[in-house]
C-alpha cells in the first residue's frame, strides 16, 4: 500500500513540473512568433535560430542562420504563428512545437497570400535560452480552424532506464521499406494514435483519422535519411532528410518518442 502510495506521489510530482517546462516551450514559440509580428519576420529568425540550425528549401538543407542572415533580405512581409501542439522531452531541454501560420505579403494587407503549418524543433541552452534547431513548414489554401486550445504532452522520466537508439534507427528505416513494399497499415504500427501528420496541400490531422499512408499521401513518396538529434533523456528522436514525391524535391521532419517501451512516430511533416 506504501509503496502505491509512493509511486502516486512521484507520478504526481512530475505531472506538476511537467506542466510549466512545456509552458516554457510554448512560451518561448509564442516570443518568436510575437517578435516576428512587431519586428520582421528576419529579425525574428536570426534572433531565435541556433547557430547550427537547419533550414529546408526545395530538397536542399541549409543551416539556418546562415541563409536568413546572408540569402533573406528585410521586406515588408509579414509571418504570424501560434503554437497548437508542443511535445518535451522528460529531461525538460528538448521539444517540438506545431501549429498554424499565415503569411501576408504586405504588413499592410488585409488577407493572407497562403496559409499553412510550421514544426519547430528546440532546445534549451545551458544558459537556459530556448533556441531553435530545425525550422519546417507545409502550405495550403485554407486557413486553420478558430482554435486556441494547445495540445501539450510531456514525456514521463523512464525511472533511470535509457532507451535504445539503435533500435529507433533499425525501426524507421523498417518503416521506409514498408512503405515502399506498400504495406498497409503503417501508421496504426508506428504511430501513437494522436500522432500529427503534415503534408502539403491539406491541412494536419491524426494518424488516428487516416485509414491508411498510401491513400492519404498523393504519390509516392522516396525517403532519404540525413541527420538526426537525440534528447539529452534519451526518450525524443528527431530525423530529418530529403524526400522526391510526384519527381518533385522536397524534405521531412519525422519525430519519434519512446512510448511505453516501443519507439513510435508523434509527427510526420512532409513538404
Amino acid at each position: 500500500m506504501r509503496s502505491n502510495l509512493f509511486l502516486l506521489c512521484l507520478l504526481l510530482q512530475s505531472m506538476c513540473y511537467a506542466q510549466p517546462a512545456v509552458d516554457a516551450l510554448l512560451n518561448a514559440e509564442r516570443s518568436f512568433a510575437s517578435t516576428a509580428a512587431s519586428t520582421s519576420t528576419r529579425k525574428a529568425f536570426l534572433g531565435f535560430l541556433d547557430s547550427s540550425s537547419i533550414v529546408f528549401s526545395q530538397g536542399e538543407i541549409l543551416n539556418g542562420y546562415t541563409r536568413w542572415s546572408r540569402d533573406i533580405p528585410e521586406d515588408s512581409s509579414l509571418l504570424l504563428w501560434r503554437p497548437r501542439f508542443a511535445v518535451l522531452s522528460a529531461s525538460g531541454d528538448f521539444g517540438c512545437t506545431m501549429g498554424p501560420s499565415e503569411y501576408r505579403p504586405d504588413r499592410a494587407a488585409q488577407t493572407a497570400g497562403h496559409f499553412g503549418h510550421f514544426a519547430s524543433l528546440w532546445h534549451r541552452s545551458k544558459t537556459g535560452r530556448w533556441t531553435v534547431l530545425c525550422d519546417i513548414g507545409i502550405h495550403h489554401n485554407d486557413p486553420a480552424p478558430d482554435e486556441e486550445r494547445v495540445v501539450r504532452r510531456a514525456l514521463q522520466p523512464a525511472g533511470g532506464v535509457r532507451a535504445d537508439t539503435a533500435e529507433v534507427t533499425e525501426r524507421e528505416q523498417e518503416f521506409i521499406e514498408a512503405y515502399k513494399s506498400g504495406k498497409r497499415g503503417l501508421l496504426k504500427e508506428y504511430s501513437v494514435p494522436d500522432a500529427w501528420i503534415l503534408v502539403n496541400d491539406r491541412q494536419p490531422v491524426h494518424s488516428r483519422e487516416m485509414d491508411d499512408f498510401d491513400e492519404t499521401v498523393l504519390g509516392h513518396y522516396q525517403f532519404e535519411p540525413v541527420g538526426r538529434w537525440l534528447s539529452p533523456a534519451g526518450d525524443m528522436l528527431v530525423s530529418y532528410g530529403k524526400t522526391t514525391a510526384n519527381q518533385k524535391k522536397a524534405n521531412y521532419m519525422w519525430v519519434w518518442i519512446a512510448d511505453r517501451g516501443k519507439w513510435q512516430l508523434m509527427m510526420m511533416v512532409m513538404n
